[in-house]
């Protein structure tokens, strides 16, 4: 099981990760404001975690990615 301490640290790790070199991509408002879970799925390395990021920074509530 993953301690507390290791957690804490995996979530200020990835608020340090830099994206300098992504594409803005087009969200639709409907998707940021959506009640239900929203899957996002794909092939390796096809940009999945960016496009995770891009909603996080669009929207209200604030959140965590692991």
């Amino acid at each position: 099981m993953i301690t507390k301490d290791a957690l804490l640290q995996i979530i200020h790790e990835q608020q340090d990760i830099k994206y300098d070199n992504i594409v803005p991509r087009k969200i639709e408002k409907n998707l940021l404001s959506a009640p239900e879970v929203l899957v996002i799925t794909g092939v390796s390395r096809c940009g999945k975690s960016t496009l995770l990021r891009q909603i996080q920074q669009q929207r209200e509530e604030k959140d965590f990615y692991i």
